[in-house]
């Protein structure tokens, strides 16, 4: 209700790097047709829906409001932003790394053939990365590997790829990985 193939959206169908050329209309579809009957595909449908119902209910609540109603708020909202500013801390510098790829570089290096083929680390259940060159089929971290799978074995017929086996690699080696950073 609402929410079909045309709307449907997932983490699957977000660009990540290695991803540019992907053909994401192809990747979100593949994903949706191998995933509408899942208990898993329901579960999503039945908690879009009750997004879309706490949503609407949101913004009559909204709609609803005076205009000295929405004033008050501003200027709670204001103090509050003035006490969290005051009290912030800007000695400490934080660093975030992104190591999506980090165990298909593992794999690589111990492994240098790995390079030019579509691989991923994990299982037919679930994939912890993948590396550029399954990227360009769509593959990606979080993936279901049968889905994964599927992708590089039916490329989209508008990209420039040839059919593909995608590998399974280094699937249970997290204390090595862990060894390696």
């Amino acid at each position: 209700q609402g929410h079909g193939k045309c709307d449907y959206e997932t983490v699957f169908t977000n660009a990540k790097a290695g991803m540019d050329n992907v053909d994401k209309d192809y990747v979100r579809d593949m994903v949706y047709e191998m995933s509408k009957n899942s208990k898993f595909f329901v579960n999503e449908q039945q908690k879009n829906q009750q997004s879309d119902e706490r949503n609407k209910r949101l913004k009559a609540r909204v709609e609803a409001l005076t205009q000295a109603e929405l004033n008050s708020a501003c200027q709670i909202a204001d103090r509050f932003i003035d006490s969290e500013d005051d009290g912030r801390d800007l000695s400490r510098t934080f660093v975030h790394v992104d190591m999506d790829a980090f165990f298909a570089g593992i794999e690589i290096l111990k492994n240098p053939d790995l390079a030019n083929v579509p691989f991923g680390t994990g299982s037919l259940a679930m994939l912890s990365t993948a590396n550029y060159e399954a990227r360009k089929y769509g593959v990606r971290s979080a993936m279901p590997g049968f889905i994964a799978k599927e992708l590089c074995r039916k490329p989209s017929p508008r990209s420039n790829l040839k059919p593909a086996e995608l590998l399974f690699v280094g699937n249970y080696r997290h204390g090595e990985y862990s060894h390696v950073s």
